[in-house]
């Protein structure tokens, strides 16, 4: 009976420590209310025109109520409005703001600058630096102030509709040498200075960890080059009037610079071999989800919640942990005690299972487990890593073969060991043992011993802890635990 009672708390305790792993953030709505921190100063930098005052650059910032974490991964968003028009607070930039910060995320929804000569191919190809020049000067906010909204700043996600989609591409895949030649300055244009050169002072390299491109373009495919590996997301309708999914000037007018969609961005992605994940509305048009430069002007398009689930399925699979595959003996025996383990990361909890066989022990990332049923037995394993985000279910087969017919926990007079513990000669009666082969084993599967069976045994050598000892004689296996101490 207290057998029993042992092994249905061993049960429910290991069911707890699996239910502590399952977790549904990132993926669910976890928290009910948010707050933002409306309006504060990224930046500032250079207006586009004459006298090129500077324009104050702003983020709201959307962050749940009530977090625990102290490092959420970050998520900013660029609003559209063709380098022209529109603002941070469009509707569809605040939503996707709201909803992910419900889902465990601190997100951004920033300005920045606007405005062009929408005659001249340069002034139009400034105005797209000077938004990956604003972009890239809020990641770098960010990374100075993460103590401030409590953001990991090796977690950092950027995405854009549009013109921010434009913005959000090229601070990712615009390198220093591949500036456009009218970004250096010229008559009536002043130089506008790197990519990092302007906005604030904060030094800090812009890495971001994933981005989203919806329905936005390259000034050239070659921008993305072999070792621009930041993994993106392409959404993009391929009846696009405004932005072409192939390649063509914005709203087909000949007199603005060419810029290239998401067919050139994968097809050059493809060539190189670096990551990208597409998903094509096949026969929409620009922002298919229901809007107007970011506006809704009616209840949104089912597009809206595809854009959502891509999202949401996207940036989740950069933050679970990588977890290892199982490692430990695959085959063993009724009443063995064996070691299984993954590889472990610092700040993350692993939640185990053993089917067939019961978890004696808990270690950091492994376990010790007790064979009870002959066949196949199973260990599984979750990890929750330092975010709280869940890694796969990874699961790991046992042949576990019969002993023999003799219970441990009944008494064999004819095989006695001791003292138990031990510390360093182990004791046994072998009067009728004379022929029998003697294994000690411990709970890693590692051999001690081995050999014919004699009274003395030293063990002094042996780590603390938990053996077994077999002895195998005319057929029969008997089996003996011990401790070392």
């Amino acid at each position: 009976m207290i057998r029993v009672i042992v092994l249905l708390g061993l049960m429910i305790f290991s069911n707890h420590l699996f239910s502590q792993c399952e977790s549904e953030r990132y993926k669910d709505s976890i928290f009910s209310t948010i707050y933002v921190h409306s309006d504060v100063k990224y930046g500032e930098a250079p207006g586009w025109t004459f006298p090129h005052g500077n324009v104050e650059l702003f983020a709201d910032i959307h962050e749940p109520i009530g977090d625990p974490l102290s490092k959420r991964p970050l998520m900013i968003w660029a609003h559209p409005g063709g380098f022209l028009i529109g603002n941070k607070n469009v509707d569809d930039m605040v939503a996707l703001c709201d909803t992910f910060a419900k889902k465990g995320y601190v997100t951004a929804t920033v300005s920045y600058r606007l405005g062009y000569n929408p005659f001249d191919n340069q002034s139009a190809e400034r105005a797209v630096y000077r938004g990956t020049q604003d972009v890239r000067a809020a990641v770098r906010y960010f990374i100075e102030f993460a103590d401030i909204y409590d953001i990991d700043t090796s977690r950092i996600f950027i995405g854009g509709s549009s013109a921010g989609a434009f913005a959000a591409l090229h601070t990712a895949y615009l390198d220093e040498n591949e500036r456009p030649l009218s970004t250096y300055g010229g008559t009536g244009y002043p130089a506008l200075g790197c990519l990092d050169c302007t906005g604030n002072p904060y030094q800090h390299q812009v890495l971001p960890l994933a981005i989203v491109d919806m329905w936005g373009g390259l000034g050239h495919p070659s921008f993305r080059d072999a070792d621009d590996t930041i993994p993106v997301l392409i959404m993009h309708g391929t009846a696009d009037n405004i932005v072409s999914y192939y390649t063509g000037s914005p709203f087909d007018l000949d007199f603005l610079p060419v810029s290239y969609g998401a067919d050139p961005i994968t097809k050059r992605s493809d060539t190189l071999g670096v990551p990208y994940t597409l998903h094509t509305f096949y026969g929409e048009n620009h922002e298919p989800h229901g809007v107007s430069n970011g506006d809704f002007t009616g209840p949104p398009t089912p597009y809206w919640d595809t854009i959502l689930t891509n999202v949401t399925n996207f940036y989740h699979s950069f933050l679970i942990p990588e977890t290892s595959d199982i490692f430990g003996p695959d085959t063993s025996m009724v009443a063995a005690l064996d070691l299984y383990g993954i590889n472990y990361t610092s700040g993350s909890t692993y939640c185990w299972t053993a089917t067939g066989g019961t978890i004696q022990e808990y270690r950091d990332s492994s376990i010790v487990v007790e064979w009870q049923t002959p066949g196949t037995g199973t260990i599984t394993v979750q990890e929750l890593n330092e975010i709280d985000a869940s890694g796969l279910l990874k699961t790991f087969d046992v042949f576990v073969d019969q002993i023999s017919n003799v219970s441990l926990d009944e008494p064999q007079e004819e095989l006695t060991i001791y003292p138990n513990p031990v510390s360093d000669v182990l004791s046994l009666n072998i009067d009728r043992w004379q022929a029998a082969n003697v294994i000690i084993q411990g709970i890693t599967g590692m051999q001690y011993y081995q050999g014919e069976i004699k009274e003395r045994i030293d063990v002094s050598h042996m780590p603390v802890g938990l053996y077994l000892l077999v002895v195998e004689h005319e057929g029969e296996r008997f089996v003996r635990r011990f401790v070392v101490q």
